[in-house]
Formats: structure tokens, C-alpha cells, sequence
């Protein structure tokens, strides 16, 4: 470790934002540009032959790894496992991965206009107004990519994804989880599902004095 870990090479390429998969990373430049790395079995580095990996051999990394061809400026991105989904500077969203294929695709967003995504098993996303919509469902068919707003109390600031739950930090430090909870990872003290992102009983996530 230490000065004996490698850098990645980017060729001038000055990443403001990482994200990783399970194996693939990608990042982003404050000009809007995305590059990503790794596996492509699932087209999660945008190649077309799913065996056309990026990294695992010479001259693949540096100035022979172009940014992907998004067709706009992105401000955020984030991956699932063998996905990534980037926000545009328009509001708009775009993924690329699993159930999406090697060109990123566009979400119908219904007029909403994204400042941030989460890419877990359930996709969220979030304006500069607080509010949250979600989606589930994988491919390019719209049925299986209905969105729904979270009801919530407050204006949101954060949000987290994974492949089990989605959690959400509002303006007052309260956070609220929802999903698959087999292991309490949504902090109400039970291993009960709250898989609905529509659920009633969002409690906060009891933190005692402790404010995020």
C-alpha cells in the first residue's frame, strides 16, 4: 500500500466523482465527462462485445479509455452492481448495464428533473427541491420502469441505494429506510420487509441526540 499502490491511469482525465460496482468503477470530470473501467459482461463499461473488458489488459487504460458517448453533460452518476445511471445538467437521466445494454438509455422522468440518482435494486432519484421518486424494475420496457414519488416529511438532501434498501437524510438530520430488511438493516428493531416505497410506517431511524 502506501506509495507502492499504483495509480489508476486516466491520461489528465481529473475525476470530482467516483462510483463502483461490483466490478467496475467509473468516474466523473467537473466538464461532464464519464469514464469507466472494469468488467463488461453486462455492457457496464459501455463496450458493445461483452467480453471486452477494460483494464485487464496493456494499453487499455490511460489515453486509450475514452469517456462514453452519454450525448450530455452529466453532474452525477452512481452504480448498482453491474449498472451506472448518470444525472445530465438538464434534469435528465440516462443508464447503461444491465437491463440497459452498451448505450446509455434514457429514463422517461415524467418531467421530473434529477440533481442526484442512487442505483440499487431500486433506482431513486432526487430535484434540488427534496423531493424522491423511485423506480423498479430492470430493461428498457417503461412498465417495468413505472416511477412513484416517496411520500415523505420533509425535503430530502441525501439519498443511498443498495441492493437491498434505500435510506433518505431530510433537512432536520432524520434518516428513513425502506426495503428488504433480513438483518435489521433498517434500524426499527425488527427483520419485517418494508419493500414499498409508498409505505406508511417510514419511521425515522432512531439516532437518539446523535443529528447527521
Amino acid at each position: 500500500m502506501g506509495v507502492d499502490l499504483p495509480t489508476v491511469d486516466l491520461a489528465g482525465f481529473t475525476p470530482v466523482q467516483l462510483t463502483a460496482g461490483d466490478r467496475h468503477a467509473c468516474a466523473l470530470d467537473a466538464q461532464g465527462k464519464v469514464k469507466c473501467w472494469g468488467a463488461n459482461s453486462a455492457h457496464q463499461v459501455a463496450q458493445p462485445a461483452r467480453d471486452d473488458h477494460r483494464g485487464d489488459a496493456p494499453d487499455e487504460m490511460g489515453a486509450a479509455l475514452d469517456p462514453l458517448h452519454l450525448g450530455m453533460a452529466a453532474v452525477h452518476i452512481d452504480a448498482g452492481a453491474d449498472f451506472t445511471c448518470a444525472v445530465g445538467s438538464q434534469g435528465q437521466v440516462k443508464c447503461w448495464g444491465e437491463g440497459f445494454g452498451a448505450v446509455p438509455v434514457g429514463i422517461n422522468m415524467q418531467g421530473f428533473e434529477a440533481s442526484r440518482v442512487g442505483a440499487g435494486a431500486q433506482r431513486c432519484v432526487l430535484d434540488d427541491q427534496g423531493a424522491v421518486q423511485c423506480w423498479a424494475g430492470f430493461g428498457v420496457d417503461n412498465e417495468q420502469r413505472r416511477m412513484h414519488r416517496v411520500e415523505l416529511p420533509r425535503p430530502i438532501i441525501e439519498l443511498a441505494t443498495s441492493a437491498a434498501m434505500t435510506c433518505v437524510l431530510d433537512v432536520e438530520g432524520e434518516l428513513r429506510c425502506w426495503g428488504r430488511n433480513p438483518a435489521g438493516q433498517l434500524g426499527q428493531g425488527d427483520r419485517r420487509d418494508r419493500t414499498s416505497a409508498e409505505a406508511l410506517d417510514l419511521f425515522a431511524v432512531p439516532l437518539h441526540d446523535e443529528q447527521l
